[in-house]
Order: C-alpha cells, then sequence, then structure tokens
C-alpha cells in the first residue's frame, strides 16, 4: 500500500466505441430534453445506439481503436518504470477491501448513542412582576387566532412550536411593535394601581380600603365587649364588699338599691 502511494496510478483503459458515444451524445441530448434524469438519458441513448447502422457506429469504433493503440504503447512505458505495478494494485485492491470491511464491523460493534429525550416547548409566563412580554402577548394572540380558524379550543401546548418558529422569523421591527404593546400594557396596569399595587375594584374602592372599613367596627365590638366585662367585675366587687363586716353603709345601700 505504500509503494502505491508513493507512484503514480496506471495508466486507464481507453472507452469503448458505445462510452465514446455516450460521451458526445449526452450533452447534446440534456440540452434537447432538460426534462430528463441521467439514467432515462443513457437509457435513450443505449436505444439509439442499438438502433444504429454499422456506418453510423464506425466514427466511434475508429476512436476506441486509436485510443486502444495510445494505452498499449503507454502501458508498457509504465510497466517498464515499475514492474511489479500489477501485484502492487491486486495488493490496493485487497487492502482498500479490507479496510472497508473493518470499518462496517466497527460501525456495527459500536454501542448505540442513547437517545436523546425530546425537548419540551416552552410555555411563556409573564416576567417577575406579572405583566405579559412581548413574546408572550404575541403568542397569546396567535393562539386566539389559531382556535379562531380551526373552530374549537386548543390543547396547553398546541401550535406553540409554530408560533415560536413565527416570532423568530418576525424583523427586529415587528419584534419591537410587540415589546412597546407590552410596555404600554404595563405602564397602564401600574398607573391605575394603588399604593400597594393593587389595582382598583370595579365600585371604585380598592380591596386595600375595603380592609380598612373593616377594622373600626371590629375595634369597636371589642370595645363594647371591654367595657361590658369591665362593669360586671365592678358590679360584683360591691357585692362582695357588701357582705363583709366591715363593708361601709353607702356601698352597703348602693348594692342593696342594685339589687332591687
Amino acid at each position: 500500500m505504500d509503494a502505491l502511494n508513493i507512484r503514480e496510478p496506471p495508466p486507464k483503459r481507453p472507452l469503448t466505441s458505445f462510452f465514446i458515444y455516450l460521451r458526445d451524445r449526452r450533452p447534446t441530448l440534456k440540452e434537447e430534453q432538460p426534462n430528463l434524469g441521467n439514467k432515462e438519458l443513457t437509457s435513450k441513448i443505449s436505444e439509439e445506439w442499438r438502433g444504429m447502422n454499422a456506418a453510423g457506429k464506425s466514427p466511434y469504433e475508429e476512436e476506441h481503436k486509436e485510443l486502444k493503440m495510445q494505452y498499449a504503447k503507454a502501458i508498457e512505458e509504465y510497466t517498464a518504470k515499475h514492474p511489479n505495478w500489477k501485484q502492487l494494485e491486486k495488493e490496493a485492491k485487497a487492502q482498500k477491501k479490507q479496510d472497508a470491511a473493518d470499518k462496517a464491523e466497527r460501525i456495527a460493534n459500536a454501542p448505540k448513542p442513547k437517545p436523546r429525550p425530546k425537548r419540551k416547548a416552552a410555555i411563556a409566563k409573564p416576567d417577575a412582576g406579572g405583566h405579559l412580554t412581548g413574546f408572550t402577548l404575541f403568542l397569546y394572540t396567535s393562539r386566539f387566532e389559531m382556535a379562531r380558524k380551526l373552530g374549537g379550543k386548543l390543547g396547553p401546548r398546541e401550535g406553540i412550536g409554530a408560533i415560536s418558529g413565527a416570532w423568530y422569523g418576525l424583523s427586529s421591527a415587528e419584534k419591537q411593535q410587540w415589546n412597546d404593546m407590552s410596555r404600554t400594557i404595563k405602564e397602564v396596569m401600574e398607573s391605575e394601581a394603588g399604593p400597594d399595587g393593587i389595582l382598583a375594584t370595579a365600585g371604585g374602592d380598592g380591596a386595600q380600603g375595603e380592609k380598612e372599613e373593616k377594622v373600626p367596627e371590629k375595634e369597636a365590638e371589642e370595645g363594647a365587649w371591654k367595657e361590658e366585662v369591665k362593669g360586671d367585675e365592678e358590679e360584683e366587687k360591691v357585692v362582695d364588699d357588701a357582705g363583709t363586716d366591715d363593708a361601709e353603709p353607702e356601698k352597703v345601700a348602693a348594692a342593696d338599691t342594685d339589687a332591687e
């Protein structure tokens, strides 16, 4: 094989008369019938060659004879320079065949790669502030239009891959329009939100205001309950004092009056 690498290849055998005709006829026929493929061209030229008479084949046979004579002279000179070239060619072909067999065996015995897991389609989500990005607006709008055209509801992930591809196909200016729309919606939502970021309700009072209204009511109820408990404790203390030897007359009288 090393010897084959350092020497020039032997002369090629001459074309036969048919292949000489094929070589000359193919470009012309291809120009006449451009829709024909290589197989159809070869088949049609073969039919022409079989139907050709001896006079028509004669020029190609003469050229073959001349090429054959040139080959005989060239191979004689080549053999003089490389006496054992035929043996080297045989060994080179055998080595090439063995290399192909070894490669096929390595491929057959190689461990099969593990199948790559399928990538899940990404579901668009709002950003950290709860606002939809330009892409999510585009996604939801496109899914709505897709569902309307199909006349039904879409699955949770249905159409996301195609819509994502459409998004990446948009120009920078088109994407910017969706991003601007997202920014506008975000600004409107923030302007309508209260000091704590809570949007006002339909009635005009925010959730925070409703919470503040409930607090005074609760405090009033707790205050009335405390006053009632305080009064009961004072009454019990007066009665207890009236039942002792050290009780003052005014407190005893007041206790009797309350008891009546």
